[in-house]
């Protein structure tokens, strides 16, 4: 694809924590309406990776760019803007608010960003019933099964309709049932809605259905 299809590039990221040397010069780059998953031994660097290039780490050495932007000078102010409105975070715990229902939760990064109640409220609903779970809207976490939980996840993650989603280990916390319906649902969001997608995960099944499966190695891509 050419240049301007490119929503994400990193170049020559280090990371070192003490004498240890976590990522030797990755570089990565993510095309839009893509999903890549990163693969590898625990302690091989992919989550390191992916919270730089995500921003919520610093590089020791390196670029990143963000649909041409360059996310390493973002000041904190320009940070926090560029993470609400550009991008989306899944994690393998789901980190939902337990005395929020799900349409609350859900509506967290539209309250953040200030935009009209009503319109945060109709979008969190819409994304509730694309994940089958508009009749749950009005339930708290602890009264939602595993995989509830983690759609209701990944709908708080669209509700600003982020370029790309960022997502560490999102099926490691589940069943090979609900493993398996959150890989459709991923695969749905990229096909239906052109969603980007940067996925590090140990399910192989999930890395297999990604556009480019990268396997990380001692903090480099073989």
């Amino acid at each position: 694809m050419n240049q301007s299809s490119k929503l994400l590039i990193a170049k020559d990221i280090w990371k070192n924590y003490g004498p240890v040397a976590v990522l030797k010069g990755v570089s990565l780059e993510i095309d839009k309406g893509e999903l890549v998953s990163i693969v590898g031994a625990s302690g091989a660097g992919k989550s390191t990776l992916l919270y730089i290039v995500s921003s919520l780490e610093k590089a020791d050495k390196g670029e990143v760019f963000f649909n041409g932007q360059v996310v390493t000078e973002l000041n904190n102010k320009q940070l926090a803007n560029y993470r609400n409105h550009s991008i989306g975070f899944v994690f393998q715990f789901h980190h939902l608010l337990p005395e929020f229902t799900a349409l609350e939760n859900v509506c967290i990064p539209g309250w953040i960003a200030k935009t009209a109640r009503k319109k945060v409220n109709d979008r969190a609903m819409e994304l509730l019933d694309f994940m089958g779970l508009a009749d749950k809207a009005s339930k708290k976490p602890n009264s939602l099964s595993g995989g509830e939980q983690q759609r209701v996840a990944v709908a708080r993650a669209l509700l600003n309709n982020p370029a790309l989603i960022f997502a560490d280990e999102p099926t490691g916390n589940l069943d090979s049932e609900n493993a398996a319906s959150l890989h459709d649902l991923f695969i749905r969001l990229r096909n239906e809605m052109n969603q980007s997608f940067l996925v590090v995960t140990h399910n192989e099944l999930l890395a297999d259905m990604s556009n480019r499966k990268l396997l990380m190695k001692d903090g480099q891509f073989l």
